[in-house]
Formats: C-alpha cells, sequence, structure tokens
C-alpha cells in the first residue's frame, strides 16, 4: 500500500472493473476520470482487484455479506438496491471529518458473483491514498467474513 507522502494527487479510485460505476443519489457525478485509470493501475495495480465471492455464495447471500461488511466498517449505508445489486455509502474521516461516497455493485460472470466498487472524495485534488485504502481495507474485511473459516468460527 501506498503511504499518503508517495500516493499520487487523485481522489477517486475503483477496484479495476468499476470505473465506470455511478453513484445513484449522485447522479451528477461521471464515471472515474480517464487519466485516473493508468495511475490507480500502477499504483496498485493487483491490489485492487474486483472481489470473487466463494462458490458457495449466491448472489443473495453475496449481496446481503456485501451491505453488512459496508456496516460494520462503520460507513452510513444511504441505498440499498436489491434489484441492480448496488450499494451506495458515505464514510466521514476521522480527523478532518471529509466525506467520501462509495459505491458497490455486485454481477453475476460465469458461474461467480463478483464485487466492484469506487470510492471517491468530495473535496480535494488527492486523497493522500486514503481511497484506495478504504477499498483494500473493505475488500479484506469482505474476504475475511466469507471465507469458509468465518463460518466455522
Amino acid at each position: 500500500m501506498s503511504s499518503a507522502f508517495s500516493a499520487p494527487v487523485i481522489n477517486d479510485v475503483a477496484t479495476r472493473q468499476g470505473y465506470d460505476l455511478l453513484f445513484p443519489l449522485s447522479p451528477s457525478i461521471g464515471p472515474v476520470p480517464e487519466g485516473f485509470r493508468p495511475i490507480i493501475e500502477k499504483t496498485w495495480g493487483d491490489k485492487l482487484a474486483p472481489f470473487k465471492f466463494p462458490a458457495s455464495f449466491e448472489m443473495g447471500a453475496s449481496f446481503d455479506a456485501s451491505v453488512d461488511a459496508a456496516s460494520k466498517m462503520g460507513w452510513q449505508v444511504k441505498h440499498v438496491d436489491r434489484t441492480s445489486f448496488i450499494i451506495q455509502a458515505l464514510d466521514i474521516t476521522r480527523w478532518l471529518r471529509f466525506k467520501d461516497d462509495i459505491v458497490i455493485k455486485l454481477s453475476q460472470q460465469d458461474d461467480a458473483v463478483m464485487l466492484n466498487m469506487r470510492s471517491r472524495s468530495r473535496i480535494g485534488k488527492g486523497d493522500l491514498g486514503k481511497n484506495a485504502a478504504r477499498i483494500q481495507d473493505y475488500l479484506k474485511h469482505l474476504h475475511e467474513a466469507t471465507s469458509p473459516s468465518a463460518s466455522k468460527s
């Protein structure tokens, strides 16, 4: 993970297939800017790969786990659409109380449920790596919550 001092000056980050995710409650916000995409790929690469749910998780269980994980991260879940499998949330940073928007979308790809997401700061040109760290933390939490060993504990 890049440190705040070496993070690129961008404020909108997504998993590889999440660049075009839009925010349902903020339709005026377009996709991740084209110029950010190669920076994201070069800086974080596979660390921001889409999340693949275990084979035992069907779409409904995957979606429920995703909503639950967002809540457990302390985010304010603002929108849950069980038809299009989209979640929108808000995270307020601890020290400066900046508001950052998050959108999560699940999709069926072949025999797997895949999760892509995007995290965007509302203000500022750079986020000191916070959006990428947020995505990585969420994906780690989701992995731990859905791993086969999680159901045994």
